[in-house]
């Protein structure tokens, strides 16, 4: 990390020189009751606006769309034109931590390389707002010389990089910044460009039946006194973060959602019952942890409507589908969410990264997207070739393991629907519009990643970037190709567990299917290496999903499937082998005789 000096902390200022106005929140929550007693006493209304946050507009948004079956945003949140630049915030995080029961220094924190080994490990922190010299005066935090916040690491990513993502939570006492107590800076460890997550929530604000999320960056100052406790101390630059509102009640609230609602942060979640582990909270048998491994509950904790949907949609017959989705769903928000991961490319959103939610007085669900850092062909782009990914990792078939996605697409009117949808973005999305959006990108946030010690920790190097950032605007329209190139294919399947019986060997798979309804057929490969070569048993079986030969002797063997429709078009299964070499090769299953 690179040194800079700025100004000290000057803890003894006066206080009251502080904007500190959520501070004086606070106090007139204190007072108003006395206040306002004699208005109440002789029958007069409290004047409007005369309640500090009542004139907040991000928090008085009249919240009309509470049993509505659509969904809307907040539009007015991304008119702050002081959101659009890069924000200077400082942390000092504090001596006192090393003082209490179980000490814990910055450097500790920032060896923690495994998801286990972060629970419940925070610094106590003072979190300030600045410039590139320092904290202001008149900005938050400024006068603050104790805790105001606690900071924690976040993020499975980046925990096994030497760059963190940090989750700060603001002290109930300091109030709240930018309308917000607790605050994401996310590093973003695997993106090159460092701007996918902001572009795409940049856009989502222009798309209709869609929430986006209040998206800045941030350049990030960290003073360590666990280390050396003078406050003269320099901050170190850590580069380039991207801040990311957090998904709950008050996300809800400050989008004119209803607070009160359901909202659930998928984390394994392909809308199966799973009815081990989704229960309501007052079942004796419910364990927090198995539910939180599926879905992470952000709002209500009342899952009564939760499950509803699940059992109906699981119990419903092929012909009584449709009419539970719209029972369900709102087709033009479920339609955009799919658009946006199509054309932006995320394609690891079939089962993570998208909340759900639903108001309290309606039973619909929408969907809200979350984490993009993977999106607009990451790992595709400088010069990496498109086929390390699977094939079945474009379009319908990257959900097809979600049973809502999978049913859904059955109905060939819903494709075209689709596609329909996708056009209709990529008036918005366009290459210029991208490319247009990156350099403004690049003229504010560039500085702080060429210029700190983000080059060091790049996933790639400085010409590598370069050619990413150029090469990115036009991946829309790729995907839009690519998109329609997979509607031609058959779905992908499963491999299944080979069955020993005697003599024989009897290999089984899932069916495929093909949204242009052609006829499939199948031919297995059995191998004795992955790359398939010199076949062992190399069959058509026409439209089983079944093959036998003779056992084998001991040792590892490989086999895999591939389907083919009547035009030509072929897919493998989802399997997957990486042999030594840290070669994928897709579609193929290993295969143990002992």
């Amino acid at each position: 990390m690179s040194n800079k000096r700025v100004s000290r902390l000057h803890f003894f200022r006066e206080a009251n020189t502080d904007h500190r106005q959520n501070g004086g929140r606070s106090l007139m929550r204190l007072l108003l009751p006395a206040l306002l007693l004699p208005l109440a006493l002789t029958g007069c209304s409290v004047p409007k606006g005369l309640l500090p946050w009542d004139v907040n507009p991000a928090t008085s948004v009249q919240q009309e769309a509470y049993s509505s079956d659509t969904l809307s945003d907040n539009h007015s949140l991304y008119e702050d034109k002081s959101r659009t630049g890069i924000t200077d915030i400082y942390i000092t995080i504090m001596h006192q931590n090393l003082d209490r029961n179980h000490p814990l220094s910055w450097e500790q924190l920032s060896e923690v390389s495994q998801p286990d080994d972060e629970n419940n490990r925070s610094l106590d922190a003072i979190f300030q707002e600045g410039n590139a010299q320092g904290p202001v005066h008149g900005m938050f935090g400024y006068s603050d010389y104790q805790s105001n916040s606690s900071i924690s690491l976040r993020g499975s990513d980046s925990l096994r990089s030497a760059q963190k993502s940090y989750k700060i939570k603001l002290n109930g006492q300091a109030g709240a910044w930018r309308d917000q107590s607790t605050i994401n800076l996310i590093k973003s460890v695997n993106d090159l460009t460092r701007f996918r997550n902001r572009l795409s929530f940049d856009y989502m604000t222009r798309l209709p039946d869609m929430v986006s999320m209040q998206t800045s960056f941030v350049r990030l100052h960290v003073k360590d006194l666990t280390q050396e406790k003078d406050f003269s101390t320099d901050f170190v630059d850590y580069g380039l973060y991207t801040q990311i509102e957090q998904p709950n009640k008050k996300f809800l609230r400050t989008h004119g959602l209803d607070s009160s609602g359901g909202l659930y942060k998928a984390k394994n979640f392909k809308f199966d019952r799973h009815a081990e582990a989704l229960k309501l909270e007052d079942d004796p048998s419910f364990d927090k942890d198995q539910f939180q491994d599926i879905l992470q509950v952000k709002g209500s904790k009342d899952h009564q409507k939760l499950l509803q949907m699940l059992d109906d949609m699981n119990a419903s017959s092929p012909d009584q589908f449709d009419s539970v989705f719209d029972r369900y769903f709102d087709q033009n928000n479920f339609l955009s969410w799919m658009a946006v991961n199509i054309l932006m490319d995320n394609d690891s959103t079939s089962s993570e990264n998208y909340l759900l939610y639903s108001p309290t007085e309606s039973r619909k669900w929408f969907f809200i997207p979350w984490d993009y850092d993977s999106a607009w062909g990451k790992g595709q782009l400088s010069g990496t070739a498109i086929n390390q990914r699977a094939p079945w990792q474009h379009g319908i078939a990257s959900y097809w393991d979600n049973q809502l996605v999978r049913r859904y697409f059955q109905n060939p009117d819903h494709v075209r629907l689709l596609t329909a949808k996708i056009d209709e973005f990529r008036k918005i999305i366009t290459p210029a519009q991208t490319a247009q959006m990156i350099a403004g990108y690049r003229q504010i946030a560039d500085p702080a990643v060429l210029q700190s010690s983000d080059p060091g920790y790049l996933p790639g190097s400085i010409s590598d970037r370069e050619q990413e950032l150029k090469q990115l605007p036009a991946w829309s329209e790729s995907s839009n190709t690519l998109y329609r190139e997979s509607l031609e294919r058959p779905m992908p399947f499963r491999l299944l567990e080979p069955q020993v019986q005697q003599d024989q060997l009897t290999f089984n798979w899932e069916p495929s299917y093909d949204l242009q309804g052609e006829a499939l057929s199948y031919h297995i490969l059995v191998s004795r290496t992955p790359d398939m070569t010199a076949p062992l048993l190399d069959q058509q079986v026409g439209s089983e999903t079944t093959a036998s030969m003779e056992n084998l002797s001991s040792g590892q063997y490989f086999w895999t499937v591939t389907v083919e429709n009547t035009s030509g078009h072929t897919m493998t299964p989802y399997d997957q082998y990486t042999d030594i070499d840290n070669i994928a090769h897709f579609g193929v299953k290993s295969l143990y005789i002992p």
